[in-house]
């Protein structure tokens, strides 16, 4: 699972999340424990690239920032 999240920052361009997509959200709880979480929200930067989005885990929203979350597939 180590291998699913890369640790680079901003150094090359990928696709920005989009509203409903499906990702793995990493917690802070118990190493190598990931939850299914859909995105509910996004923020973008000044330049226009989503940074931070609101994912919805069960009845829960939280703000996660990209890079910790992975894509599983999108919203069509």
């Amino acid at each position: 699972m180590q291998l699913l999240q890369k640790r680079q920052k901003w150094v090359t361009v990928r696709e920005n999340l989009k509203q409903d997509d499906v990702v793995l959200m990493v917690n802070d709880g118990p190493r190598g424990h990931w939850s299914l979480a859909r995105v509910s929200a996004l923020k973008r930067d000044r330049k226009g690239l989503v940074r931070q989005v609101v994912v919805r885990c069960g009845r829960n929203e939280f703000a996660r920032p990209i890079t910790k979350l992975v894509k599983l597939c999108g919203s069509g």
